[in-house]
């Protein structure tokens, strides 16, 4: 199936544009961390300058190229059972995920966390995870990226090739803010790609089932948030547990309840859903 030149030409343009916005906001905010500003404040403008970015894009693209974009990304989507599914489906998830890790012995003396300290700094994560991340990356890539490319391409096809892309922006993004900050051209780990493709294909199944950017918003902000503040242990959880393998929880959590746990039970409501 090819694209008519236009419409290739946005897609590459869109994603250039992506690319660009999420190389900036970490560059500035690394910047911003060297000063002598307080530690919240560089993540905060970060995030703020990521949402604001994105908004303007938008509002660019919705001015000059497309009247009805706000429509197409799933901001303005209607209200529905599918949509209340796709919101209460990672809370579930997760709950499931703490359930295994108790059941099979994973984890064990499980108890919240009493240290304020801990819990301030998970609210100001959520605001901060938002506004650097869930929202303008989802805006921009499971909306205007997804939306441009549903114009040429059937649901299947753009499942395995937007992660691709968002895999790739994400590295991309990295490797660039890291050698304009240190001069050193870093490699991430192949973890981080995989995992991000992953991420990518259960976010856009939130996405094509709610019909809404919203759900996958969400889902986005809680993955962000356990693994920060819950299966990662080393740091400071509001959840603490003894494993019984350092990490065990992150793989069972994350990758195989979160993300695959996602995938399969969304793609079943997505074939129910288009069966009836």
């Amino acid at each position: 199936m090819k694209y008519s030149n236009s419409k290739f030409s946005n897609i590459i343009f869109y994603i250039i544009i992506t690319c660009l916005i999420f190389i900036i906001s970490p560059t500035i905010t690394r910047i911003l961390d060297q000063t002598t500003l307080p530690n919240d404040i560089p993540q905060l403008f970060g995030g703020l300058l990521s949402t604001l970015l994105a908004i303007s894009f938008v509002l660019f693209i919705h001015k000059q190229k497309h009247e009805n974009i706000f429509n197409d990304i799933g901001i303005l989507s209607k209200v529905n059972l599918p949509f209340y599914i796709a919101l209460a489906l990672p809370i579930i998830l997760f709950t499931l995920s703490i359930i295994l890790g108790m059941i099979t012995g994973t984890i064990t003396n499980l108890s919240l966390s009493s240290d304020s300290g801990v819990w301030y700094a998970f609210l100001l994560n959520i605001l901060v995870a938002i506004l650097y991340e869930a929202f303008p990356e989802e805006l921009l890539v499971r909306g205007v990226i997804l939306s441009e490319l549903r114009k040429k391409l059937s649901f299947l096809p753009t499942l395995f090739l937007l992660p691709l892309i968002f895999a790739l922006i994400g590295f991309l993004s990295h490797v660039f803010s890291t050698l304009i900050i240190t001069g050193n051209l870093t490699i991430p780990p192949l973890l981080i790609p995989i995992q991000l493709y992953l991420f990518g294909i259960a976010l856009q199944l939130y996405r094509e089932y709610s019909k809404s950017i919203w759900p996958s918003i969400i889902f986005h902000l809680i993955c962000l948030e356990i693994s920060r503040y819950v299966y990662n242990q080393q740091s400071s959880p509001i959840i603490t547990f003894n494993e019984s393998m350092t990490g065990l929880m992150m793989l069972i959590g994350l990758f195989i309840t979160m993300y695959l746990g996602s995938i399969i039970s969304l793609s079943i409501l997505l074939f129910w859903k288009r069966k009836k």
